[in-house]
């Protein structure tokens, strides 16, 4: 749960915010709420908050300065400003601590459901992304001890591979050897232990290209094989790497190859 601590001196404002926000639905659970800023702060040093909401304007230290010294004790704390009109172009400098929101007073609640339904899938993204690299690096850990062969040596090229390379040839192995099943990015990623956002990243990122065009280069690489050996009949080619409908597959080889499958047979001839 992401924890969010609410500071603001004016109690019926801050008590409205902590009470009038599902703040379940956003993975988010307020775990202290201040009148000051110097109240927020000791509670900080036992429980670094996630998230800040703060008017800008406090007894004492400023919400401005509160932000500055929150975001010493939790670098990456994500910052919601609550400001009126007539000093919001100054809340504007505080765009240099990383403010994420402002708000102008009084409050309207569905600006601040917005901020909080972005600021709550972008933390919710990042945990994601961060469980799977710590699961991509556990998979290539039990690789390496399971393949000692694949990553020994200073000279071998693996080694040189960073764990996401590795794991997106993994993908296209098995790629290349269910190429006639019917493939999907979520059942392929399964096999990686990956989820299939994850893994189309990662495709994207590594290869320049998406799954789906990795599966029918690999489809129609095999196709182009199989055309070179007169048993088979066309219709059977195409069943073979995966395409129950003959057009289909013909359009999409003429795509490919800029020819047909016949025309591509009666020309690169028989085996």
């Amino acid at each position: 749960m992401i924890k969010v601590f609410v500071v603001d001196d004016e109690e019926r404002q801050r008590r409205s915010i902590v009470r009038h926000v599902s703040w379940e639905q956003y993975q988010m659970e307020v775990t202290g709420d201040w009148e000051g800023a110097n109240e927020a702060l000791e509670a900080a040093k036992q429980s670094v908050p996630d998230l800040l909401i703060t008017d800008i304007r406090l007894l004492g230290t400023d919400g401005l300065e509160l932000s500055s010294r929150m975001r010493r004790l939790n670098p990456n704390i994500r910052i919601i400003m609550v400001t009126g009109y007539e000093e919001f172009h100054y809340a504007k400098t505080a765009l240099d601590i990383g403010v994420d929101a402002f708000l102008i007073k009084p409050v309207i609640f569905e600006d601040l459901n917005a901020a909080l339904a972005r600021i709550g899938e972008e933390e919710q993204s990042k945990l994601l992304k961060s469980k799977e690299e710590t699961q991509l690096k556990e998979q290539i850990d039990a690789l390496r001890a399971a393949n000692p062969q694949l990553f020994g040596g200073e000279e071998n090229a693996e080694q040189k591979k960073s764990h996401s390379q590795i794991v997106v040839q993994k993908a296209i192995d098995y790629m290349s050897m269910h190429y006639r099943d019917d493939l999907s990015l979520r059942s392929v990623a399964e096999s990686v232990y990956l989820s299939p956002n994850y893994l189309g990243a990662l495709f994207r990122s590594e290869l320049g290209e998406s799954f789906t065009d990795r599966l029918i280069r690999i489809r129609i690489q095999k196709a182009k094989e199989m055309l070179k050996h007169p048993e088979f009949k066309l219709y059977e080619v195409a069943e073979q790497v995966g395409y129950q409908n003959i057009g289909y597959f013909t359009g999409l080889f003429k795509r490919m190859t800029g020819l047909s499958p016949k025309e591509y047979r009666d020309i690169h001839g028989y085996l």
